[in-house]
């Protein structure tokens, strides 16, 4: 039998006791996972990590989860699957992990990331593919002290925070030693008007007041008008109504 430090065990704990990460960065989407909840039920446990939030405990993975619940419980929300009551009081307990604990907190840190990063991995996803995922700054600030502790996550190696310290401090860095591109000019002396919706329901508006279709290219939606045949654009002249993507 292994020692019980080496095993997960789960326990139910009241919502209001749950202790977060205090300095998570992780952006989450609490629509899209309060109608999951409710769908499917509550089956993904948040994991306990002791040396967090500097040796007082909190959780490493599951905060946006626990946020979740949180709201829904305040919203008077009926309680998922998976979810206990506490006693009389009608508050919710939520399962939690707890064992195999981190040895420091660098590694509880460490972990926190790469148990969201590590969903991406399997895809054609680069490292600031990932850091998407998080708050800019408070990722890279996590990302920095983990590097100073040589405790980076298994999904982000060296290269990568350089990469993406770089890409913050410098933006244009990426371009240095690119070949200069020239294109020819295929508008010739059309004028452009950049128009800008709010929704699609308004550009569906704006293509029936013209009476036009807008054609879609990347996010940026165009036509010419009055109509033309988009394979004359070097020939024809008139004025261009270049709607760009919903912002």
């Amino acid at each position: 039998m292994s020692n019980n430090e080496d095993l997960l065990r789960l326990e139910y704990v009241p919502l209001s006791q749950a202790v977060l990460f205090d300095q998570n960065p992780k952006r989450h989407d609490v629509g899209l996972l309060s109608e999951s909840i409710r769908r499917y039920g509550f089956k993904d446990p948040p994991k306990f990590e002791p040396e967090l939030n500097n040796s007082k405990g909190g959780i490493v993975e599951g905060n946006g989860r626990i946020i979740t619940l949180r709201m829904m419980y305040d919203q008077g929300m009926e309680r998922p699957r998976g979810l206990a009551e506490v006693g009389d009081t009608g508050e919710w307990a939520v399962p939690i992990l707890f064992g195999v604990d981190a040895v420091s907190e660098a590694a509880a840190r460490a972990y926190a990331i790469d148990s969201n990063n590590l969903t991406m991995t399997g895809g054609d996803f680069n490292a600031w593919d990932m850091a998407r995922l998080w708050d800019e700054e408070g990722y890279l600030d996590i990302l920095r002290g983990l590097g100073e502790a040589d405790s980076l996550p298994v999904s982000v190696d060296g290269e990568d925070l350089s990469d993406l310290l770089r890409m913050v401090t410098d933006p244009m860095a990426e371009w240095e030693g690119m070949p200069e591109f020239e294109q020819e000019d295929i508008l010739g002396s059309a004028l452009t008007c950049i128009v800008r919706f709010r929704t699609e329901e308004d550009r569906d508006d704006f293509e029936r007041l013209l009476g036009v279709k807008l054609n879609h290219m990347g996010e940026t939606w165009f036509t010419w008008f009055p109509p033309q045949d988009f394979d004359q654009l070097g020939t024809r002249e008139g004025l261009v109504y270049h709607a760009a993507g919903e912002p």
